[in-house]
């Protein structure tokens, strides 16, 4: 019964792949082609021709990805078996989520003082280029935002500061503020725009705590969190609008759905996984190496607790699966990030990405 149920599902996926594959070869056909797009147009000067050409590269990457899975769809659709991992199970104590609460509201109370501090090169760039537009002064002196449209948000690249996740929650923070405050002038909050990022700097705290304590070690998660939330550079970076504190969120999380998933061959934790890899890979895309790190740790412990060579396979084609999954969702989204930050590596930085600047960036 089980195996008729397995097949049954695997025809399904099939048949959604296939019609995916379908769908996005209709699509390519119909779309403007990439050898139509003059070299010039391609550049970041104008921002919808190169998101045409990427976009449309993206659809013929994703094809062999989306063949690949329906191809193998009976293999990673399989009922995983427990790996058995050897974890120390550590009872929580008492103090644990209280101690943790006090400190993320210390570290609250001493970072919201920056929240409405002035806006640095950065921060200033995104808002005028990614996230809200640029003022105009009208005629009878009042000020006037001329709003930017959503790919702007979504791809603009031409210097390589757009945390993509998080820009898309600042602008939805500044909707959301604009909207009930209705303000005159230049129509933003520094506080609605850093809000994201500062909230989820503040979650980071209880993340790291709780994998900490999930290893084993709930007094060191303790110590851990009181570290953070006492850290400088946590302090400077979760309280701008910048990427940067929800990936002090997003590792820590990743590790443990990363831990989870591999001892126990669960679907629930391996999505969760895929999915902060996704977040991250998008809010930052200089987490690459973590990404990579924490996927081959992953690898290393199936092979090493799994209970058959035959459990083993079905968990590395479970975590394949995910992988690719991660890769068609992140085509679209960082395909016309590309050409935009080549260009500028080449023209602004005088540094184009010869050897030389991939031995440099794995020595770094």
């Amino acid at each position: 019964m089980m195996a008729e149920e397995r097949s049954s599902s695997s025809h399904i996926v099939r048949a959604v792949l296939g019609a995916s594959v379908i769908a996005v070869v209709i699509a390519l056909m119909v779309a403007q082609k990439s050898w139509k797009i003059g070299p010039s147009d391609a550049t970041n000067r104008d921002l919808e021709q190169c998101i045409r050409l990427s976009l449309w590269w993206a659809g013929v990457l994703a094809l062999p990805l989306l063949t690949m899975l329906a191809l193998t769809a009976r293999r990673w659709t399989a009922r995983g078996q427990e790996l058995q991992l050897v974890l120390v199970k550590c009872r929580i104590p008492r103090p644990f989520w209280p101690l943790i609460a006090i400190i993320t509201i210390l570290y609250v109370m001493t970072a919201a003082a920056r929240l409405q501090q002035s806006l640095w090169d950065d921060e200033v760039y995104t808002v005028r280029k990614i996230v809200l537009g640029s003022e105009r002064i009208q005629s009878d002196g009042s000020v006037k935002i001329r709003q930017l449209p959503w790919s702007r948000t979504l791809w603009h690249y031409e210097v390589p500061t757009n945390h993509g996740f998080q820009s898309i929650l600042c602008r939805l923070s500044l909707a959301v503020y604009r909207a009930i405050v209705r303000p005159d002038g230049l129509q933003f909050s520094e506080t609605a725009l850093r809000l994201p990022s500062f909230i989820a700097g503040a979650l980071a705290i209880p993340a790291l705590a709780l994998l900490v304590a999930w290893l084993g070690f709930p007094w060191a998660g303790v110590v851990a969190a009181a570290l953070l939330a006492l850290h400088p550079w946590h302090l400077k970076l979760a309280t701008e609008a910048r990427g940067y504190g929800f990936i002090f969120l997003f590792v820590p999380l990743s590790v443990l759905c990363a831990v989870r998933a591999a001892s126990s061959g669960n679907w629930r934790w391996l999505v969760a996984f895929a999915t902060l890899e996704l977040a991250l890979l998008y809010t930052w895309p200089g987490t690459l190496l973590t990404v990579i790190f924490l996927n081959a740790a992953m690898l290393a412990l199936i092979f090493r607790f799994a209970v058959s060579r035959e459990a083993a396979w079905t968990a590395v084609f479970h975590w394949l699966a995910a992988g690719t999954f991660v890769m068609l969702a992140l085509l679209p989204l960082v395909a016309p990030w590309i050409p935009q930050f080549l260009l500028w590596a080449e023209n602004t930085m005088r540094n184009p990405l010869h050897p030389v600047w991939f031995k440099n960036t794995g020595t770094l």
